[in-house]
């Protein structure tokens, strides 16, 4: 891969909230142009006493490398949807605990259970091969965080 120095930011503005998150805008330009949205191999941000972040060069490899524990549960939508045999169901898990995902025909009746294991926090991917089942419309159920989460989405399983 081939370094290309393509000019600095300037033009930047920054912001401070009181959750203690940060952000900022920039400007990137060139001698020929300067476009909105800048991508960035390093990042500067001031902690001096007039600053709530300190003087810091940040390499972005730093930030994308490390990992960090999610704040929510969530189940997303599976995908494909429509599906035909398999589809996949992605999960947040924000707090080590059992984790349960189940699936469900038209009439409430549980058909499958994907996945009812202990988890630490983070993403994962469960894949559901519904080939030994008919077409039609099913439920899946996510019920984590001793039964704190619990979230129904549809799917639609189609010949």
């Amino acid at each position: 891969m081939e370094l290309v120095l393509q000019g600095s930011v300037t033009n930047s503005t920054y912001t401070t909230f009181t959750n203690g998150y940060f952000g900022f805008a920039a400007t990137h330009s060139t001698a020929s142009a300067a476009r909105i949205g800048a991508e960035f191999d390093q990042l500067y941000f001031d902690v001096s006493a007039s600053s709530p972040m300190g003087k810091r060069v940040i390499n972005v490899h730093e930030i994308t490398n490390e990992k960090i524990a999610p704040v929510a549960f969530a189940i997303e939508q599976n995908y494909p949807n429509p599906f035909n045999p398999a589809t996949a169901f992605t999960f947040t898990v924000a707090e080590e605990g059992n984790v349960s995902l189940r699936i469900f025909d038209e009439l409430g009746r549980e058909v499958a259970i994907l996945t009812n294991e202990y988890y630490q926090p983070g993403t994962y991917t469960i894949k559901w091969d519904a080939s030994n089942f008919t077409s039609g419309m099913y439920f899946y159920r996510m019920t984590a965080g001793n039964g704190r989460f619990v979230q129904t989405k549809k799917l639609l399983l189609v010949e």
